[in-house]
C-alpha cells in the first residue's frame, strides 16, 4: 500500500502547523507528502520547513487550487491519493481505516467518512455534521449507487475520502472550468462508474472562515459560468451519461445556488424529473428535522 497526501496551499501559513501536524500524526504514515504552494505571499515556506517529512513543490505562478491539485496527481507516485487542504484538519485514524477498506475491497473506487466543522479558531470545538447514511459502513456498487443518490444527501467530500491514483488519472484529474464544483463532478464520475464506500467515522473538520475558495466564490460573478461550464461538461460526455444524471437527480447534490441556477434558465428545465424533486423535498424534511 502507498499513500499520496496532496495539499495545495495559497497563503495560508497560519494554519499550517496544525493541518500538516494532523497528516503527520496519522496512524498509518503517507508515503509521501506533496506540499504544493501556489505563489504564497506569506511565510508558508518558513512554516513548512519544520515538517522535514514533506516534498515542497512550488508553482512558479498563481494557478489556483484545482491546477495545483492536479499538478499533484501527475507528481504522485502512489496508488492511493489523498486531499487535504490547507486550511482544514484530518482527524486520527482516518488513513488507516479508509484504507484498510479500500485494500479488502479492490472492486470499490473510492472511500469516504463522516464530517466536521469548526469556528476559524476553535479547532477544539467540533461540530459534527449529520451525514445521510447511519452509523454503519456501507459500500455501493456502480448498479446500486445511482438509486442511493436518487435518495439521499451527498455524502462524498473530497477532504474525507481516499481515491485510487489510476481513477484521478483515468477521467483527467479535475476540470479547472468546474472550479469549486470540480472536486464534486470527478467524485461522481468514480462513483458512478467503480461505486464507492461510506465509513461512520469522523475523517475530517472543516474551518469556516472568509477566506476559503468556496466562500469566495459563492459572492463571485465566475459562479454563473461554472454552472454553465458544468452543463456544457455533462452533454459533452454524451448521452448516457446524461441520461443517468438526469436519472438520479445529481445535481440537487451540487448545493442550493446550483438549484435555484438551474430553476432560471429553461434549456435545464429537463433535469427536473420526480427524482429530483423527491430529492429536494428529502433535503428540506432533513433540515427541519435539525439533522444536518
Amino acid at each position: 500500500m502507498t499513500l499520496s497526501v496532496i495539499m495545495p496551499n495559497y497563503n495560508h501559513a497560519k494554519y499550517l502547523s496544525e493541518s500538516l501536524g494532523a497528516i503527520t500524526s496519522q496512524s498509518c504514515c503517507a508515503t509521501e507528502i506533496l506540499f504544493i504552494d501556489d505563489a504564497s505571499t506569506d511565510n508558508s515556506i518558513e512554516v513548512i520547513k519544520h515538517f522535514p517529512q514533506i516534498t515542497l513543490l512550488q508553482n512558479p505562478k498563481n494557478l489556483g487550487p484545482i491546477e495545483t491539485m492536479n499538478r499533484g496527481i501527475q507528481e504522485s507516485n502512489s496508488e492511493y491519493i489523498a486531499f487535504c487542504s490547507a486550511d482544514d484538519i484530518i482527524l486520527p485514524g482516518f488513513f488507516e481505516k479508509a484504507i484498510t477498506f479500500l485494500n479488502n475491497h479492490p472492486e470499490i473506487g473510492l472511500c469516504s467518512g463522516k464530517t466536521c466543522h469548526f469556528k476559524n479558531t476553535a479547532s477544539d470545538q467540533l461540530i459534527p455534521q449529520r451525514m445521510p447514511l447511519g452509523n454503519k459502513p456501507r459500500s455501493f456498487d456502480a448498479q446500486t449507487l445511482p438509486k442511493i443518490f436518487k435518495k439521499t444527501t451527498y455524502f462524498i467530500h473530497t477532504t474525507c475520502a481516499i481515491f485510487r491514483r489510476k481513477h484521478l488519472l483515468e477521467f483527467g484529474g479535475l476540470n479547472p472550468k468546474l472550479l469549486s464544483l470540480s472536486d464534486w463532478y470527478l467524485n461522481c464520475q468514480i462513483a458512478l462508474k467503480y461505486g464507492a464506500a461510506y465509513l461512520p467515522h469522523y475523517f475530517a473538520a472543516f474551518r469556516l472562515h472568509d477566506e476559503s475558495y468556496s466562500k469566495k466564490l459563492k459572492a463571485s460573478p465566475k459562479q454563473e459560468e461554472m454552472f454553465h461550464a458544468l452543463m456544457e461538461e455533462i452533454k459533452e460526455t454524451g448521452p448516457e451519461w446524461e441520461k443517468l444524471v438526469k436519472k438520479t437527480g445529481l445535481l440537487a447534490h451540487a448545493g442550493v445556488r446550483m438549484v435555484l441556477f438551474l430553476a432560471k434558465h429553461p434549456e435545464y428545465r429537463s433535469y427536473f424529473p420526480r427524482a429530483f424533486l423527491k430529492k429536494c423535498q428529502f433535503h428540506w424534511s432533513f433540515l427541519r428535522k435539525g439533522k444536518m
